[in-house]
């Protein structure tokens, strides 16, 4: 993973401090998209509603974190210092598309400041969704995400890649 695959990692976990109906299960940055399952918790405690290893990726997330933030990446100046901060303030909500979205719209700021690329495009226009049922789906989908990695090489959008049909994705 590189520099901007950490960037989308931190980001990623941090939505669950940005949102705290937010729990995060199953994911995976890959070279051009990221791929996740983002529970959107109702009347209970992020963490409650989800297995055991939810809370070793939060152990994996916070190891993740803390070597981002000691990386030589921050010691570069940014072309974003001084600048406003353009996060919106006030409570956020906790729908689906107001998460997606503060993810797509935080992570090119960041990765374009480091890559001195402003105003850069880094994401498609819209993103898939799917309700997760039951167990059976959580499971075939946990599966995709874990197994996407592998498929990368065929990807109709891996440049360096074996040119195949695209896939549908799974939700």
């Amino acid at each position: 993973m590189n520099q901007f695959g950490i960037i989308a990692k931190v980001e990623w976990q941090k939505l669950k401090t940005r949102f705290p109906r937010v729990d995060l299960d199953e994911y995976i940055v890959m070279p051009n998209h990221v791929h996740g399952i983002i529970v959107i918790l109702e009347g209970e405690s992020a963490g409650d509603s989800l297995d055991d290893s939810v809370g070793a990726r939060q152990k994996e997330s916070r190891a993740s974190l803390e070597s981002y933030l000691a990386s030589p990446l921050l010691d570069t100046p940014s072309p974003l210092h001084g600048m406003p901060s353009k996060i919106p303030h006030g409570a956020p909500t906790s729908s689906l598309g107001a998460i997606v979205g503060a993810y797509k719209s935080t992570l090119p700021r960041l990765v374009n400041a480091f890559r001195r690329t402003p105003g850069a495009l880094l994401w498609q226009r819209n993103y898939y969704k799917h309700v997760i049922r039951n167990d059976e789906d959580l499971a075939r989908i946990r599966r995709y995400i874990r197994e996407n990695p592998a498929l990368w090489a065929t990807d109709r959008e891996n440049p360096a890649g074996v040119k195949s049909p695209k896939r549908i994705p799974p939700c």
